[in-house]
């Protein structure tokens, strides 16, 4: 894949992720403290997962406050996430796909790079959308309504650094040599440039640059104000299911 991906490195992304879960786990177990009496009831299922596709996954409550603020969490949501599902199928190809299979002879030939290089070109710049309106917001535009992420200016420069360094690191990458399916890498190649830097010539500069900036920010956000962007909607869709379930039973 043009990486070499070490036990030390994924030493520390297991690292991350248990900061994380924790974090997490502890948000989780304030908010039942404070809802106890609802959870006395049973929640309605389908209620639940209604709700889940619809404030979760699509983020409908914002999406009727303003398009704009629905896009730009959307991009921001959606692009990390799926970012982070190529990273964990790039994990599971280099550690547990057997060699010289057919999932591991798809993904080492042209088609396979294919498919990844615009995977992560297409994400990348929907995250990176998504993270400048959120700053124009912030900065330029100055809306009063700040919620979330928008809100917190931390996350959003960890972010738009995180992501940089993706496009620099695969823009190192291509400029190292012969690539498979290198045309797919649209965006990763406006960044060929970063190779001719003083101390970025060998492509795991970067990305080792960038992986630890992308597993530090997932530690980082369940002690920031963007755990709001996830733990928010799930909790009024826990709301919504309990509502309902109490008032079908009056």
């Amino acid at each position: 894949m043009g990486y070499t991906h070490s036990i030390l490195f994924y030493t520390l992304a297991t690292v991350a992720l248990i900061v994380m879960a924790v974090g997490v786990a502890a948000r989780v177990m304030i908010w039942r403290q404070g809802k106890a009496p609802s959870w006395h009831s049973a929640l309605d299922r389908g209620a639940l997962a209604r709700a889940v596709v619809s404030r979760v996954l699509f983020q409908s409550t914002i999406r009727r406050q303003s398009l704009v603020r629905w896009a730009m969490h959307m991009a921001i949501f959606w692009g990390f996430v799926l970012l982070f599902v190529e990273s964990l199928l790039l994990m599971v190809l280099d550690w547990f796909v057997p060699a010289g299979s057919s999932v591991a002879v798809f993904f080492e030939g042209s088609d396979g790079h294919a498919l990844l290089n615009v995977w992560g070109d297409v994400w990348g710049l929907v995250l990176l959308a998504g993270i400048v309106v959120a700053l124009i917001r912030r900065y330029v535009v100055r809306t009063a309504q700040l919620e979330t992420l928008a809100d917190d200016a931390v996350a959003l420069w960890f972010l738009l650094g995180v992501s940089l360094t993706g496009f620099a690191a695969e823009g190192v990458r291509l400029a190292g040599g012969a690539q498979p399916a290198a045309e797919w890498a649209f965006a990763g190649a406006a960044f060929t440039w970063v190779a001719d830097l003083p101390g970025v010539e060998s492509p795991m500069t970067l990305f080792y640059v960038h992986g630890l900036a992308s597993l530090a920010f997932l530690a980082y956000i369940p002690y920031s104000k963007m755990v709001h962007m996830l733990t928010a909607p799930i909790e009024m869709s826990l709301a919504a299911a309990t509502a309902r379930e109490r008032s079908e039973a009056i």
